[in-house]
């Protein structure tokens, strides 16, 4: 079959949506371009699936134990800097997808990028950015280097900030002007090019991971955008990378209390809802005279995870914004609210997804309780939690 697996694929676990849980089934028919057929069992009959490898509704074996999110194993794509096993994609669209990268095909040096460090372990911060914010980025790194930025980490004051990216650290991909691959910045790490396996993550992802930890501070966005949620490896980064206490957010000097740029870790976002309504408002048109901004906040934080679980079903990818939702959701309308329980409604849901169902059941006995007393026994918002409290419960 397509997944180049040496022996045929037959049990699976398929996605109900209706019951929130994984069901398991058996391929009964394997078509072009990991196309399945999966029969599995419901109360009373069976019924059949049709799915894709790749897609988020199947789970293979192989995944069973794999911390990535099984949303993103089998899609060449041109950002990430290796092709996955499986991928169904001729030779030709293969080369296609690579004209297209995350980085364009000159260097740092002829780019006039700003210079990072060479070594993580020099460097406060790895740095996460898109392509379509190039130019502005490359601003935002300059003025790192040159003037500095201001942040809790040192006493609110104005510091110079260390900063290193992928191609600084030697690791980046490069292309000829026709696209062709040329290798990378560094030919040592020309091996990051190579296939992954299924439930392995891309080569370059774990040297970013590493680097991630091992720089100061860790992670830092500096474009928090809907361009940036559009580029797959960025949502990998912001993700995958799930250590979020080491996850940083640039606060442009043009909207920072201080006039400078604010280096802010991911969680004050909580209680810096005006930021949030700044870098989330491209993902829904917002009416500034007739909400708070914890609301409007809230509601952009959701608007932003629906967003991400449209671009390849990113679950994982879906938790930090669903978070920031549920805690702004809290502070705008109260903890034991309507909507303050179905924000944690829809974050135990995804919970379940990326198999936390400890996490999902504390926050659905929450929103059991809300929605029993608000709502009454007998609404079907309470079934369809107690459905899901069932499921995180495995029964």
């Amino acid at each position: 079959m397509s997944s180049g697996s040496t022996t045929p694929l037959k049990s699976v676990q398929v996605w109900s949506n209706s019951f929130h849980c994984w069901l398991p089934g058996t391929v009964v028919h394997e078509g072009p371009h990991g196309k399945l057929t999966v029969e599995y069992d419901l109360p009373g009959f069976k019924a059949r699936k049709r799915v894709y490898l790749g897609s988020e509704d199947v789970l293979l074996p192989q995944q069973a134990n794999c911390p990535v999110d099984h949303g993103d194993y089998f899609e060449v794509d041109p950002d990430c800097g290796g092709i996955a096993a499986g991928a169904g994609k001729s030779k030709a669209e293969t080369e296609l997808n690579e004209e297209a990268r995350k980085w364009d095909s000159r260097g740092w040096k002829a780019r006039g990028d700003a210079q990072g460090e060479n070594e993580a372990k020099n460097a406060q911060f790895l740095i996460s950015f898109c392509a379509k914010n190039k130019e502005l980025d490359n601003q935002r790194l300059k003025r790192l280097r040159g003037t500095g930025a201001t942040g809790r980490l040192w006493g609110n004051t104005l510091q110079l900030v260390s900063v290193c990216t992928d191609r600084s650290l030697g690791w980046g991909a490069h292309y000829d002007e026709s696209g062709k691959y040329l290798g990378r910045t560094n030919p040592a790490f020309n091996y990051l090019q190579a296939p992954r396996g299924i439930g392995e993550f891309p080569a370059w992802f774990k040297e970013y991971l590493n680097a991630a930890r091992e720089v100061q501070h860790g992670l830092l966005i500096l474009g928090l955008s809907k361009p940036y949620f559009e580029s797959k490896p960025c949502r990998w980064e912001f993700g995958y990378f799930r250590e979020r206490s080491r996850i940083f957010v640039l606060i442009d000097n043009t909207v920072s209390q201080s006039g400078e740029d604010e280096i802010l870790p991911w969680r004050d976002l909580l209680d810096r809802p005006r930021y949030c309504v700044h870098l989330l408002s491209a993902f829904e048109d917002i009416d500034n005279d007739r909400s708070s901004d914890e609301v409007l906040a809230a509601s952009l934080a959701v608007q932003a995870a629906e967003f991400v679980g449209s671009q390849e079903h990113q679950a994982w990818c879906r938790v930090p914004l669903l978070e920031l939702a549920r805690g702004l959701s809290v502070k705008a309308y109260g903890p034991s609210s309507v909507e303050a329980a179905e924000s944690a409604y829809h974050l135990a849901v995804v919970f379940l997804r990326v198999g936390l169902p400890g996490e999902a059941a504390g926050l659905l006995q929450l929103t059991l309780s809300t929605y029993e007393r608000e709502l009454g026994p007998d609404h079907r918002r309470v079934a369809s939690t107690l459905t899901c409290l069932g499921n995180a419960h495995g029964d």
